[in-house]
């Protein structure tokens, strides 16, 4: 989802950021996920606002998820034992297409 519309998805109550959370959420299930959503360059970690990304630029898309998981075991279950499930997906920008008129 992020990567046809993104240029507000790092605007937390944007509807690109409502969006990728939706796909993440509709994904992971019922579990409560914690989602950060931000953009960077192409060869670089550093943020950027996905508002100055460009699909004409290798820029990327970064959708970091997290959310807490107990214990697995009947023997941790008792004290409490939980930890904590993360992942990363980065995928470059494509954007979304746009008509072109025939020549």
């Amino acid at each position: 989802m992020g990567i046809l519309s993104y240029t507000q998805a790092d605007v937390p109550g944007s509807s690109d950021a409502a969006a990728v959370r939706t796909a993440v959420q509709r994904r992971i299930g019922g579990h409560l996920v914690s989602t950060q959503i931000r953009c960077v360059g192409p060869m670089s970690t550093a943020s950027q606002p996905c508002a100055s990304a460009s699909v004409l630029t290798p820029d990327r898309i970064e959708v970091q998820v997290s959310w807490p998981r107990s214990g697995l075991s009947f023997v941790t279950k008792p004290f409490g034992a939980s930890s904590t499930v993360s992942g990363k997906a980065v995928m470059r920008l494509n954007g979304v297409p746009t008509a072109v008129a025939p020549p």
